[in-house]
C-alpha cells in the first residue's frame, strides 16, 4: 500500500450527505451533483482538461477508444475522427466525442518550432 495514491476522498455515510447544504431527502445523491464532484476534483489538483464532460453516456465507448488513441499513441482529433468513421460511426456522433476531447487534446499539443533551442 505504499504506493497509493489518493486523488479524492469522498463521504458516502448518510450523516455527512444529510449535513451538506442542499440537501434532499427525496433524493440522497442530490448531494453529489455534477459541478460539486468537478470543483472537488479541481481543488484536488486534477487539471480541467482532464475532466472529460461527454453529453451523451453513449458515446462511451467511443470515448474510450479515441481517448486511448490520443494519450497511447498521440493521435489528433482527425485521426480520432477517421477511426471512428472507419467503424461506421455517424458523423453526429463522432461531432459529440470530438468536442468532448478537444480541451484534452489541445492540452497535448505539441508546438514545433525550428531554430536553435537557445534562441527560444
Amino acid at each position: 500500500m505504499g504506493n497509493t495514491v489518493v486523488v479524492c476522498e469522498f463521504d458516502y455515510s448518510r450523516e455527512a450527505i444529510a449535513n451538506r447544504a442542499g440537501f434532499n431527502s427525496k433524493d440522497p445523491y442530490a448531494g453529489y451533483d455534477d459541478s460539486l464532484i468537478e470543483s472537488q476534483w479541481l481543488s484536488s489538483g486534477v487539471r480541467r482538461e482532464n475532466i472529460i464532460r461527454l453529453p451523451d453516456i453513449m458515446r462511451v465507448g467511443d470515448l474510450i477508444v479515441s481517448l486511448n488513441c490520443i494519450v497511447e499513441n498521440g493521435a489528433s482529433l482527425e485521426d480520432c475522427d477517421r477511426i471512428m468513421e472507419s467503424y461506421g460511426q455517424e458523423g453526429f456522433k463522432r461531432e459529440i466525442v470530438l468536442n468532448a476531447l478537444k480541451p484534452l487534446a489541445d492540452s497535448l499539443k505539441v508546438v514545433e518550432q525550428e531554430g536553435d533551442l537557445a534562441d527560444l
